[in-house]
């Protein structure tokens, strides 16, 4: 029995047998397509009716509350400076036209713990750390940053951090927190991983 008529192949039969060891694609003529977006961020200088133009359009395609956006909040401490809204709250004021500190603009759900943890003095940085079964040696590092715990909305505040951005030997850099200040909040304060930068 023949295999039936192929489209695209009326005067000859396909017979693929065994299966195939290899297809080959040979492109006699092509010709430039030329990009219908050549970009999609908006820039500061984007005017609101821009603006609500993108975001009308990303919410005919994927639904009302699936265009989020993500708005500061009034808090110094990292996992709750910043919250995700849909497109139709208003905007907040916070923060301040001031400079902020660095932050990496990935940020782990929750902080993972570093152990062993080698620094030179028990307040200085780091100088090697072990996260997710991988020991990385520290090359460079940036910091402290210290956020204390906001006392004033927590009946028993969380100790103080002291923030690092630290680069390991391949290159790769991380945003480590020492939790507990030395001697007055802990004996052995924690290590965690809270962040990357690219």
């Amino acid at each position: 029995m023949q295999p039936p008529e192929r489209p695209g192949f009326p005067d000859q039969r396909f017979d693929p047998g065994f299966g195939f060891e290899a297809v080959r694609l040979g492109v006699t003529a092509a010709d430039p397509l030329v990009p219908r977006q050549t970009g999609f961020t908006l820039s500061a200088a984007a005017t609101r009716e821009q603006q609500a133009r993108l975001t009308d359009a990303l919410r005919q395609r994927l639904g009302s509350g699936s265009v989020r956006r993500l708005r500061p909040v009034e808090s110094h401490i990292p996992e709750q400076a910043v919250l995700s809204d849909t497109v139709d709250d208003a905007p907040s004021a916070w923060p301040p036209s001031r400079d902020l500190p660095l932050r990496p603009p990935l940020l782990l759900p929750k902080a993972e713990p570093a152990e062993d943890v080698v620094a030179v003095v028990p307040d200085g940085p780091p100088q090697r750390f072990r996260w997710r079964k991988s020991l990385h040696w520290v090359s460079h590092t940036q910091g402290p940053e210290r956020i204390a715990a906001e006392w004033w909305r927590e009946r028993q505040p969380k100790p103080t951090r002291d923030y690092y951005i630290v680069e390991d030997e391949a290159g790769r850099r991380f945003w480590l927190f020492r939790e507990g200040l030395y001697g007055r909040e802990a004996s052995h304060p924690r290590w965690a991983v809270h962040g990357f930068f690219p």
